[in-house]
């Protein structure tokens, strides 16, 4: 039945005759709008996403917000083909008004920063993709790059020899275009000690990354593609790790469990300010020492251990008395502190996740307090 007006014309007909065309047009904008909403919902109501996109936010706001419109405005997302879970680790600053609010898209609020694997782990257990992708948020993409991902993914499916690949890493780029390293050999060491003589660029990293798809060590956690089915497997990041190696180690473990890492040369994005780039803070560096130090004893024979946990040792102990002479970029307490801190492994007290950040907090407040 059609509602009519008095002059015997259907409603709708009259309701847009005693309207201006401005106002015509605004109606029509919203109903095609709320078409086009409606239509997300019901795809993402009745379609399993292929992709899980998963970014872990610390005060980087801006960053996410734009990563975030590039990917809504793909078309794999249109159709429901990926999803976004922005976990956001307890940021100092407030999450801006203005976040998206779309089906597909998640934001978790975390109540405290418990760390890169922390953040991962919330992630994936909200999402519902058959694969992961962890990105940073200052990795840049472009609207239509994410065709080309679930195209990578329809090939390692379809292919038998690919079977077993559980992780996927791909190039990176640095600003300017040139290369940035992005997969790695398992740390030794024999590595650790010849890092020791390498610019920090190229410290952990493989200078020639491979020319073709294949299998590598470990690729970096700026991109990180991985199998829901690994993350069941591994129980996803050890959160014992608050920063760093965490990817290392999660890529350990799944090659031990018979899952390959995998590198794809052909795709690349630009990864705006990797942290071979960056100055490192003392608060960083108090954990990439923490960390390194945790990967030998979980990962690596006995005697690699002791042997690593002398090497910081002695670094600690060289580089307090260097600071102390006015040399290096740390104070003599940072370096005391990581020296303590191999007392602490060798003791079998070292602090894990969250208690390695407030470990690491309470060191670098009590120099600006002093």
């Amino acid at each position: 039945m059609r509602l009519m007006a008095t002059s015997g014309r259907p409603l709708w007909h009259w309701f847009c005759y005693n309207l201006e065309a401005s106002e015509i047009r605004s109606l029509e904008i919203s109903q095609e709008l709320a078409i086009l909403a409606f239509r997300q919902a019901v795809m993402n109501a009745i379609q399993t996403p292929v992709l899980s996109i998963v970014i872990v936010n610390y005060g980087t706001w801006p960053d996410v917000i734009a990563q975030t419109e590039t990917i809504l405005s793909s078309r794999p997302f249109e159709n429901g083909q990926i999803e976004v879970v922005v976990v956001d680790n307890h940021s100092p600053t407030s999450p801006p008004s203005n976040r998206p609010q779309l089906h597909g898209l998640t934001w978790l609020d975390m109540p405290t920063n418990g760390g890169f694997g922390a953040g991962a782990n919330a992630g994936w257990h909200t999402a519902k993709g058959q694969w992961l992708l962890i990105l940073n948020p200052d990795v840049s993409l472009t609207g239509d790059f994410f065709s080309h991902v679930l195209a990578l993914l329809d090939e390692i499916h379809s292919s038998p020899s690919a079977n077993n690949a559980g992780i996927v890493g791909i190039g990176l780029t640095n600003p300017d275009g040139s290369r940035q390293p992005s997969v790695g050999a398992f740390p030794t060491v024999i590595r650790g000690l010849m890092e020791l003589f390498l610019p920090r660029t190229r410290r952990r990293y493989q200078i020639v990354s491979p020319q073709k798809f294949g299998p590598v060590d470990w690729v970096t956690g700026a991109f990180f593609l991985v199998r829901t089915r690994v993350m069941h497997d591994l129980n996803g990041f050890d959160e014992d790790y608050f920063l760093y190696f965490e990817e290392t180690d999660f890529c350990h473990r799944a090659c031990l469990n018979g899952w390959l890492t995998c590198f794809e040369p052909s795709l690349t994005v630009c990864h705006q300010k990797p942290l071979q780039n960056r100055s490192v803070s003392p608060m960083i560096r108090l954990w990439t020492r923490h960390s390194r130090l945790l990967y030998f004893r979980k990962n690596r024979p006995r005697l690699e251990f002791r042997i690593m946990l002398g090497v910081v040792r002695l670094e600690a102990f060289l580089k307090a008395r260097l600071a102390k002479a006015g040399f290096g970029s740390y104070p003599p307490e940072i370096w005391n502190a990581i020296h303590h801190l191999t007392t602490r492994f060798q003791q079998g007290t070292e602090p894990l996740g969250t208690d390695a950040r407030d470990w690491a907090y309470d060191v670098v407040s009590k120099l600006e307090t002093d």
